[in-house]
């Protein structure tokens, strides 16, 4: 799969978790950009991959429970 099989993830487990279907798709685009953001500031623009995504994502959604970001 590629980044848009993890942002849709990302919005499942939102709504999974009780999130209404539209603030779930908000919150999980902005969640896959800063992970994103988040990786090509330590690794650069080129070859990013989905798998990179993954470790990223549960750290941005702590740095916005924290108030971060």
């Amino acid at each position: 799969g590629g980044t848009g099989d993890v942002l849709s993830g990302v919005i499942a487990a939102l709504i999974a978790q009780g999130s209404d279907p539209y603030a779930a798709a908000v919150s999980g685009v902005y969640v896959h950009a800063a992970a994103g953001r988040r990786i090509s500031q330590r690794l650069g623009d080129s070859g990013l991959l989905a798998s990179d995504l993954l470790p990223e994502l549960p750290l941005v959604m702590h740095a916005l429970r924290q108030g971060g970001l």
